[in-house]
C-alpha cells in the first residue's frame, strides 16, 4: 500500500491516545480539569482530549475517531489537523463555560468535529444528499442527548458516564467553522462539485463524548467520546 495513502495523522492522533491512557502520571497531566485551566494550565484544553482512562470508553472513542479521521484525511490531509485542533478548543471552551463538572474524558468531541466537518466537505464536492444526511444524523445524536436518551452511550457504557452535550455540540460547531473557514486543504478540496473524488465512502456515524459528574479529583475516566464522572 502506497504509504502516501495511509491516514498518517489520524493514526498518529489514536497512537498518541493509546500512549496516553497506558501512562496514568501522563493522563493526570494532560486531562482537562477545570481547576487546573483556570490554574493557567491551558494545554489542558487540547490535551484533554486524548485521555480515556477507562478501556470501553477509550475503544468506542478511537474507533470512531480513526474511521472518521481517515475519511476527512483521505480528503484533504493538510486540512485535518485544523479540524481536530478547531473542535478540541470549541469543545473544551464550552464544556467549561456551560458544563458543570470539573472533569472531562474521552475523545468524542473531536469525533462529533471530524463529523460535521465530513458533511462540509461532502455538501462542497456537491454530494448534498450525503451532506444532509450526515448533518441529520448528527443533530439527532445531539438531540438524544439534550433529551437524556442518550445515557450511557445507549448502554454502551457504564451509567456514570454521561454526554457531554456542550463539549459534542462545541467539537461539531468547531469542525464545521473549521472545514469552512479553511484557505487550504478542506477548502482547496472543497471548492466545487469537480472536486469529488471517484470512489469516496461515506464516513462512519459519531461517537459520544461522556463527562463524568461531581468527580473533581478522581483519576481519569474512560468513555466514548467527551464524558464527565458521577459521584
Amino acid at each position: 500500500m502506497n504509504a502516501g495513502r495511509l491516514p498518517l495523522v489520524t493514526l498518529s492522533l489514536v497512537a498518541a491516545a493509546l500512549a496516553v491512557d497506558a501512562l496514568p502520571w501522563l493522563s493526570d497531566v494532560l486531562v482537562l480539569e477545570r481547576a487546573r485551566v483556570v490554574d493557567g494550565q491551558l494545554w489542558r484544553l487540547l490535551t484533554g482530549h486524548l485521555v480515556h482512562g477507562l478501556p470501553r470508553l477509550a475503544a468506542l472513542d478511537l474507533i470512531a475517531l480513526g474511521l472518521l479521521g481517515a475519511w476527512v484525511e483521505r480528503r484533504d490531509r493538510r486540512g485535518l489537523p485544523v479540524v481536530l485542533l478547531s473542535s478540541a478548543l470549541v469543545a473544551s471552551v464550552a464544556t467549561l463555560l456551560l458544563g458543570p463538572h470539573e472533569r472531562i474524558v474521552g475523545s468524542s468531541a473531536l469525533a462529533c468535529g471530524l463529523f460535521a466537518a465530513a458533511a462540509v466537505l461532502a455538501r462542497r464536492e456537491g454530494r448534498a444528499v450525503l451532506a444532509l444526511g450526515l448533518g441529520a444524523v448528527l443533530v439527532a445524536k445531539l438531540g438524544l442527548e439534550a433529551t437524556g436518551l442518550w445515557s450511557g452511550g445507549l448502554g454502551t457504557l457504564p451509567a456514570n458516564l454521561q454526554p457531554d452535550l456542550a463539549a459534542h455540540a462545541g467539537g461539531a460547531l468547531g469542525g464545521a467553522l473549521a472545514a469552512w473557514t479553511a484557505r487550504h486543504g478542506v477548502h482547496g478540496v472543497l471548492r466545487g462539485p469537480g472536486s469529488r473524488r471517484a470512489g469516496g465512502d461515506s464516513p462512519p456515524g459519531p461517537s459520544g463524548s461522556l463527562r463524568i459528574p461531581g468527580s473533581s479529583r478522581s483519576p481519569a475516566l474512560p468513555g466514548t467520546g467527551t464524558h464527565g464522572v458521577g459521584s
